[in-house]
């Protein structure tokens, strides 16, 4: 692989999820982004893709020799919440084992990472969380992710671990949900929202920008790098359209 000595090189995992497509293209300009995927195929302007084996340490060692990252984004993951309740074997080994793999590389190769975590982790309705928060997660999902948090932080202390709760721009093969409210407003159509499930979303754009620059600052350890209002999904919607 030939790198671009001009700009620095970036490595996302889960390269064709909407947080890594929206993130490249947030960076794309000041960095070589390599969307790393497993089973899909990438054309994204600006990026190139890199087939990666996230499952053997080995092998994913020998890979991330080859693409050399100067710094890689984490977001890789089984985000299908239903799926995770039916099988937590599952969601433990994709979003946690495979987040250790990563974590276990980086720091041994020594590349910065960025691992993307959730907001999931708190059943609770209090107004804001903080860092020092103690999680207390419900489902298999938030189970798996909470694990891989700790395991990431036990095998590489450097990482910046990320608790988000993001809004983006889809793709016409995949609608992000804030394009699912706009089109279905757009279409007239009534749409049916909870408001007692609260969020703090920030735009995926926003997030990469500001989670390069802690980067940058030499920042570690675990960040709630969210919106600064608490919403609830209606209303959510309702600022939206």
């Amino acid at each position: 692989m030939i790198k671009n000595m001009n700009k620095p090189k970036l490595l996302i995992t889960g390269g064709s999820g909407l947080l890594a497509l929206n993130w490249a293209c947030a960076v794309r300009d000041e960095w070589d982004v390599i969307l790393g995927t497993h089973h899909h195929t990438i054309k994204l302007r600006g990026t190139s893709q890199y087939r990666l084996d996230l499952d053997d340490l080995t092998k994913l060692e020998i890979q991330l020799d080859e693409i050399s990252p100067d710094l890689i984004v984490h977001t890789a993951g089984l985000t299908g919440v239903d799926l995770c309740e039916r099988d937590p074997t599952l969601a433990q080994h994709v979003n946690a084992e495979i987040a250790k793999n990563v974590a276990v590389i980086s720091e041994r190769k020594n590349i910065d990472l960025i691992h993307i975590s959730t907001d999931h982790l708190f059943a609770d309705t209090d107004s804001l969380y903080l860092e020092d928060s103690v999680p207390k997660p419900v489902n298999e999902y938030a189970k798996s992710k909470y694990l891989a948090e700790k395991w990431v932080q036990e095998v590489n202390p450097q990482a910046l671990i990320l608790r988000t709760n993001f809004f983006c721009w889809g793709m016409e093969s995949r609608q992000s949900i804030s394009d699912w409210i706009i089109n279905s407003l757009e279409a007239n159509k009534t749409l049916q929202m909870f408001d007692d499930v609260f969020i703090t979303p920030i735009l995926a754009d926003t997030l990469a920008l500001l989670a390069h620059e802690l980067v940058a600052n030499g920042v570690s350890g675990i960040f709630n790098l969210v919106g600064d209002e608490k919403v609830s999904k209606y209303e959510f919607a309702i600022r939206l359209a």
